[in-house]
């Protein structure tokens, strides 16, 4: 990412360009996917938590990935980001490590 006012290239984290102080402005879209990042790792996490059951032999991927989902989940919740992401992270991992005490 550039600054507009002078083109100096941006390192992504810091509010006002080193260059000229101008401030840096981030589009929406960057703003909510990094506001929800740990509902969104807590989702991601279940997911693949899930196809690791189905594909793997072995389930210590899974439950990690699923302790992962539940954990990032709660982090979530706490840190009041999107809340149905949350409960839908902890639901699958909680789920995904049921799955595999029966299994």
């Amino acid at each position: 990412m550039n600054c507009k006012n002078c083109n100096t290239v941006l390192d992504g984290k810091s509010q006002f360009c080193a260059n000229c102080g101008t401030a840096i402005e981030t589009s929406p879209a960057q703003n909510k996917i990094m506001k929800d990042i740990y509902a969104n790792i807590s989702v991601v996490a279940g997911v693949i938590s899930i196809f690791t059951d189905l594909f793997l032999t072995t389930n210590t991927v899974s439950l990690i990935l699923e302790i992962l989902a539940i954990a990032f989940g709660v982090t979530a919740l706490l840190t009041k980001q999107d809340k149905n992401k949350a409960w839908l992270g902890i639901i699958i991992g909680g789920i995904g490590i049921v799955w595999a005490l029966i299994l």
